[in-house]
């Protein structure tokens, strides 16, 4: 019902641009994946910079000018995603916030960096597009941070064996994840198993990697996909009563892993960026404010969506103009933001830095497990 809610409602954006309401407004773009498989981190991503525009627009807005978010679909395609920034780019947009899965970074980034069209992507997190001077900024620090932490939990559990599966879909980010763990984990007595690539069809046929894993002697499983994924697994693992400590990147990391997993997740371990438990002022307003307006808790990417709005509108008042290098300068000389659950500092690549938090799944929740011995 969600994701279907979310496609009328990119309708329904649409309309409203075509009909002129906002000939005034100042244009950015959202853009990421609405549709299908990752379509929940999508419509998190625009529910939060939706919530961002608006709480900007109610308090005046910018220079005298309202702000107008047009999103766009870019259905977890690297092409797609490529036509979804030149239509932004087209319609007057001044910036875009996106995209939402590291393999859209592909085409997108060097098509932002041609044009000098800064873009702020809430969770793009590969490690080669770190330390760049471009027109690429990002809201959520790269792979190594998430690899490194469940490393630690691993090694901390005395793990003797690990597989690992990865969607087919963001494969780029799968693989610089598995890199990084097996990076993490050499030299410490950690045994590693590479199952490969799943389907992410609608249906996907989960039976040749179960029977891999149930025939395995590893003790602990790592499962680098979206919820979706994530979530067939969990109940063809349940299925069988294949008893395996579960480990997820962030990516997973959102409701639908708890309403589509239910029981099947319980105990499984993943990683986020957020603090659930925060008591910022801030954290706490937006988290009412979102569960009133879209009937659900805020996850990792509608936070980060948010702050990435945050962040280019606090340029966007410091700037010249509104290009790109107007846009880029201007955060650069700002440094730090106001986050929603702290302050935001951005180095001079446009990286960041964050705490990485480990949760683990308890009757139905994201329990965070620091302190926990």
């Amino acid at each position: 019902m969600k994701r279907k809610t979310a496609v009328c409602l990119v309708l329904l954006l649409s309309l409203f641009s075509l009909a002129g309401c906002g000939k005034e407004n100042t244009k950015i773009g959202f853009a990421g994946c609405l549709t299908g498989t990752n379509s929940e981190l999508g419509v998190s991503g625009m529910y939060g910079a939706l919530l961002a525009v608006e709480d900007l627009n109610q308090a005046g807005g910018i220079k005298g000018k309202k702000l107008e978010l047009i999103t766009k679909d870019d259905h977890g395609d690297s092409e797609a995603a490529l036509k979804a920034d030149k239509e932004l780019a087209r319609e007057g947009c001044v910036a875009v916030i996106g995209h939402m899965t590291s393999d859209m970074a592909e085409l997108t980034v060097p098509y932002i960096n041609e044009k000098r069209m800064l873009m702020i992507s809430p969770t793009i997190a590969l490690p080669s597009l770190s330390d760049a001077d471009d027109y690429f900024f990002r809201l959520i620090p790269s792979t190594q941070e998430q690899s490194e932490r469940i490393a630690e939990e691993i090694r901390k559990q005395n793990v003797k064996k690990v597989q690992i599966i990865y969607s087919e879909q963001n494969t780029v980010f799968a693989n610089s994840i598995n890199d990084c763990l097996i990076e993490n984990l050499s030299g410490h007595n950690v045994g590693m198993e590479l199952l490969g690539a799943v389907g992410v069809k609608d249906n996907p046929d989960y039976e040749e990697k179960i029977n891999e894993i149930k025939e395995s002697d590893a003790d602990a499983l790592v499962i680098i996909a979206s919820a979706d994924v994530v979530a067939g697994f969990a109940q063809s693992l349940h299925r069988i009563k294949a008893d395996k400590t579960v480990f997820l990147p962030a990516w997973s990391m959102t409701n639908d892993l708890i309403q589509r997993g239910g029981p099947a997740v319980e105990g499984y371990y993943g990683v986020n960026f957020i603090d659930y438990d925060s008591r910022s002022e801030d954290y706490i307003r937006f988290r009412e404010e979102y569960i009133q307006k879209y009937g659900e808790e805020p996850t990792f990417a509608s936070i980060l969506s948010y702050e990435s709005v945050t962040v280019l509108t606090a340029a966007m008042k410091e700037a010249a103009g509104y290009r790109g290098d107007d846009l880029k300068e201007a955060i650069l000389a700002i440094e730090k933001f106001h986050g929603l659950q702290g302050e935001l500092s951005l180095n001079q690549f446009g990286d960041i830095d964050r705490e990485c938090y480990l949760y683990q799944i308890r009757d139905g929740k994201f329990v965070k497990t620091e302190g926990e011995s």
